[in-house]
This record gives structure tokens, sequence and C-alpha cells, in this order.
């Protein structure tokens, strides 16, 4: 299943029939084929990685919780209620994707839950009232042609009462868990942890012992102790030339750095997705991490004996250069946010410099309008300036 494209109103702070392409929009060469692009059906493309890239407050965590969301709406069936997403009081939502030879188009409008008085439940889901479903087998065409004429229906099954629900059970009894993973720029670090040793067991332990030593080459060893059911949160650990010893949850948590813990957990969705050929989502992937780190993830991604299950690694980044290792343009997202309204440009569609020219180049020279206002920046330092001389005095 591939998400092509997203059509939206009322969703955050993006403007009425926001949309978002997801398609490929430069002529697809073989090599491409070897490292960015993943060919789907016959001359049907898609993105091994999708980038967003914009200065502070842009819009760039809103595109990829859309991205998110959509994703997790028809392959979860329904979607946890956050009254942050609601800009107004639903929110309308065109989903186009392609799944085993069929390109759909799925329509809703998702409204706000009726909210339990019941302290017990944690949880509240949208409801996707207005549900309409639409496909047509996919011919190979040329690609503004791609999501037109969609209009062959089909009936559910009478237990089928959401048609969201009944694509999840479609896409995830054919395909296997194809549920988006979001790793967040922000995120308890004993959390984030947790997470990494309870599901740590799906990879060979040889593999883990690399995750640990490309991010911390001092530990040979962290394993959970779980031969007690009253041991609680507590670990064996041992780093090299040092003793074995037991220590607490909290205790790892301030030995190893904020980097090596998400760097644990960033290795270990990055392998299920691969492994299940679904989308990581990053927000900030630079956050924490040194550059080769993050290099070497996008590598797995674009790595075609690697991603053979045409996974897709959609990210954030402040972090200029590491656009410069995308060769493909179409993939890059350049965000704005003017008035309070967000915008999205392709890089492709909306800057056309030569290919070869460094990306984060042209981003430092302000070729994208991305730079903070100089105006304001000078009145913060003036102001600083001035109280600091004050109280100097």
């Amino acid at each position: 299943m591939k998400i092509l494209d997203i059509k939206v109103s009322g969703y955050k702070m993006l403007p009425d029939n926001f949309e978002i392409n997801l398609v490929p929009r430069i002529k697809v060469l073989e090599k491409d084929l070897e490292t960015e692009i993943a060919e789907i059906d016959d001359k049907l493309y898609s993105f091994s990685t999708i980038s967003f890239v914009g200065s502070n407050s842009s819009g760039k965590t809103t595109i990829l919780r859309l991205i998110e969301m959509s994703q997790l709406l028809i392959t979860n069936g329904e979607i946890i209620f956050n009254p942050e997403d609601f800009n107004e009081d639903v929110i309308n939502l065109t989903i186009y994707f392609y799944f085993n030879g069929y390109i759909y188009k799925y329509e809703c409008t998702l409204e706000k839950p009726i909210l339990s008085l019941n302290i017990n439940d944690v949880r509240s889901y949208c409801v996707a009232s207005n549900e309409k479903i639409f496909c047509k087998e996919y011919i190979r065409t040329v690609k503004k042609e791609l999501l037109e004429n969609i209009n062959e229906t089909f009936k559910l099954a009478k237990e089928d009462k959401s048609i969201a629900k009944y694509l999840a059970k479609m896409i995830n009894s054919f395909e296997g868990d194809m549920r988006p993973i979001f790793f967040p720029a922000i995120g308890s670090g004993e959390n984030i942890l947790k997470v990494f040793l309870l599901y740590k067991q799906s990879l060979s332990p040889i593999l883990i012992s690399y995750f640990i030593s490309i991010l911390d080459d001092s530990i040979e060893k962290i394993e959970p102790i779980n031969n007690n059911k009253n041991s609680g949160d507590f670990y064996t650990f041992k780093r090299k030339n040092h003793k074995e010893r037991t220590i607490s949850l909290e205790c790892l948590v301030n030995i190893l750095s904020s980097g090596t813990i998400k760097g644990l957990l960033l290795y270990l969705y990055s392998y299920i997705t691969l492994l299940y050929g679904s989308s990581l989502i990053v927000d900030e992937i630079e956050r924490s991490f040194h550059k080769d780190l993050v290099d070497n993830i996008i590598l797995l991604f674009n790595d075609a004996d690697i991603n053979v299950n045409h996974s897709t690694l959609i990210f954030s980044t402040h972090y200029l250069e590491i656009i410069d290792t995308i060769n493909r343009r179409d993939s890059i997202f350049v965000m704005h946010k003017n008035d309070s309204i967000i915008s999205a440009d392709n890089m492709y569609d909306k800057y056309p410099f030569r290919n070869e020219l460094s990306k984060s180049n042209q981003y430092n020279s302000n070729a994208f309008n991305t730079h903070s206002n100089y105006e304001t920046l000078m009145k913060i330092k003036n102001l600083i300036t001035e109280d600091i001389q004050k109280k100097k005095k």
C-alpha cells in the first residue's frame, strides 16, 4: 500500500483544500531504481525517502502528522482524537492510494467524538462519517491522469459498518501490519529505552550488538532481567573492561546518552519498517544524532538490495547537509508559514535550479525564502544588549 496524494480541509493550520502529492515528478532513470525510487507496479513509482525542510515553526511536524493520520486511518481503521488537529468543527479528508493493482480514492469527514464521562476511557476516537470509496484498476498511464476517473464502486459486506476498518482489514490481511511508525522529535528517554528493550527480541543478538556499538562502542551488553515477575525494570549491563552489574532502568537512562537511547530505537524502527514495507515517519531526524548515523539510516532505505519491500522513510530536518545526500529534488518539500497559513512547496516544482548545485548552499543563501526574519533578529540582539548594559550599570 502506498499513499499517492492527500487532500484535506479543517486540519490544524493548513489552508482549506490543502494537497500534498507524493508521486515522483521527474523522469525515473534506471539508476534511480537502485537508490531513491521503487517501482510498485508497471511504471508506477514511489519514493524511498521523502523529506521536509524549513525554518522553525514552518509546519514540518504538521505535515508529518497529516501523513501519519492518513496512513493510520486506512491501515488501522480508526484514529485517536486529538482536539489540536481540528481547525474547524470537522476535517474533510481525501486519500488516494495504490494497493494490489488498484488505485483507490477514499473520502470521509472526521468528526469530534462525544467524549465519555467514564474516567477509565483514556482514549477517544474520531468519528469517520460520509465515507466513500472508489477504485480503478491500475493501467500504465501518464502521471496527470493517474488520479483521474476513479469512479468504480463496490459494496461492503453487511458486517462491515466502516469503510476505513474494511480497508485496514483488507490491506493488513494481504501485506501484514502496514501501520506507520512515528518517531517524535522529543520523547522521554525512559520511555524510548523501554520500547527498544521490549521490541528488540525481533532482532538477532548480533544485529543488536552492532546497533549498540555504532552508537556507543564501550558497551558490551544490555539485557533485561525477566526470570522473576517481581524483578521490576532491572537490566544486566556491561561495559568493556568493566564488571557486569545489575542496574535499574532509571540508572540505565542516566548512564546512556540521549543520542544513544534514541539511536537504538531509530535503528529498531528502521529494521521493522524495512521488514514489513511500511513507513517510518521521523520528526527532526538529526536531533541527538551524528550526521553519519542519519546518513546511514537514509542509505538503508535508499538501497534497493535492502529495501526490497518498498518501505518509505519520511522525515523533517534542519540539518541542511542531509538534503545534499538526496539526488532527486522532487522528493524534497520546502515548508513555509505566512499569516499562520502553512504551505508545502515541492523543490522541483517551485525552485528550478540546476541539479548539480548544492541544495544546502541554496538553502543557506535563502533561495527558498526560509531564513528567520533579519529585522526581528536584530531587534532581539539590540534589546538583549540594552538590557545587559542597564543591569551592568
